[in-house]
């Protein structure tokens, strides 16, 4: 796998409005992904100069009362947690309040101590060993929990499922153990530290926690497609009256279960201003940004294709286009979200959809595609 180093360069750049060919492509191109996948609802941004410099949605934010998607619809973040998460966590070590490289359990003493030492370092890089989901159903659970404390019992009495820094493992539990650490170093509770660390001073401003309880203006209804092994579990007359592929409501989930990895609520414009105060060292130390946008090693020198909590990858999109790629995905009941930023270009593209399953890279590739 070959190594990706970021081109550590101030590039100047102009806050610059799309063109109207622009703005029709950027329509088009969302349009079409959107008919050809069914998807309900698809709200996009985009970020560059400095600013969020198109914002627009498609579609409908509920399907059963008929309401359009507008450019304030809140969607599921899904994982897209995981680099907000991180944020806190590098702000912290960055103020020598937290180390790094010492063991998860100076952090979080309810962590058993069976385990391998592990490090914060390596659970921001998936390298801890922390397992992911492994029970039917487990990722959609549907149990509220009141604090991160309680979620830690969800996980934290199976073995790990690698060695510490031998494996690249995808864990959203993993980010668990971090949100804790944060509330431990910081002495606040995780959601409102969140809000006054990271929301507030990167200007996101509907952005928040994904409270199943609470009413929120202008939350999504989360959509999935009916698959062909649950159309074939149906009974005979249910199975008459639907079809695979058929669109319906997600799943029941509450996210409360897993709020650092994948517990909040945005929209694009919020999540381009989280990568706009990134790019502009609103949030951290530009040494502390390019560690996070570094990519990770396990201890035998092998690379991953992810630094501390981002994705890190060659580009995936049309030529001119280069430089590295920093991105997050996220995709739980309801949701199928992404946020790439290009550094090299100061741009940022921000798609949210509220249809599990949905290929959002593929709509990002084809907005990146329109503002050429």
């Amino acid at each position: 796998m070959r190594s990706i180093v970021l081109l550590l360069v101030a590039v100047p750049l102009v806050a610059q409005e799309l063109s109207r060919d622009q703005v029709a492509g950027v329509a088009r191109a969302v349009d079409a992904q959107r008919k050809a996948q069914q998807i309900p609802a698809v709200s996009v941004a985009v970020a560059r100069g400095g600013r969020v410099v198109h914002a627009a949605a498609f579609g409908e934010a509920d399907l059963e009362n008929g309401v359009a998607a507008t450019t304030a619809s809140l969607f599921r973040t899904a994982s897209i947690a995981k680099p907000l998460t991180a944020t806190a966590v590098m702000q912290l070590a960055e103020q020598g309040k937290l180390d790094l490289d010492a063991p998860i359990r100076k952090y979080v003493p309810e962590w058993p101590e069976k385990h391998p030492p592990i490090t914060c370092r390596q659970l921001l890089a998936h390298l801890a060993g922390v397992r992911h989901y492994m029970y039917p159903g487990e990722a959609r659970g549907t149990r509220s929990f009141d604090d991160l404390v309680s979620t830690l019992k969800l996980f934290s009495k199976q073995p790990l499922v690698a060695k510490p820094g031998t494996k690249h493992s995808y864990t959203t539990y993993g980010f668990t153990l971090l949100g804790v650490a944060v509330e431990r170093v910081s002495g606040r509770p995780f959601v409102p530290y969140m809000r006054e660390h990271v929301f507030g001073p990167a200007g996101m401003t509907h952005t928040g926690q994904d409270d199943h309880f609470a009413i929120l203006a202008g939350r999504t209804r989360g959509y999935q497609k009916l698959s062909r092994r649950e159309w074939q579990a149906l009974p005979e007359w249910k199975r008459e009256q639907s079809k695979p592929g058929q669109v319906r409501n997600a799943h029941l989930h509450d996210t409360s279960m897993k709020i650092p990895g994948g517990g909040f609520l945005s929209t694009p414009s919020d999540l381009c201003r989280f990568a706009l105060a990134m790019m502009s060292d609103k949030l951290m130390k530009r040494g502390t940004r390019d560690a996070m946008w570094t990519p990770q090693k396990a201890v035998d020198g092998t690379p991953i294709v992810y630094g501390l909590g981002w994705r890190v990858s060659a580009p995936p999109w049309p030529a001119p286009y280069g430089g590295p790629v920093i991105s997050h995905s996220g995709g739980q009941a309801g949701t199928a979200c992404f946020l790439t930023i290009m550094p090299a270009w100061g741009v940022a593209i921000a798609v949210m959809t509220n249809l599990r399953g949905a290929d959002i890279r593929a709509i990002a590739r084809d907005v990146a595609a329109a503002l050429l």
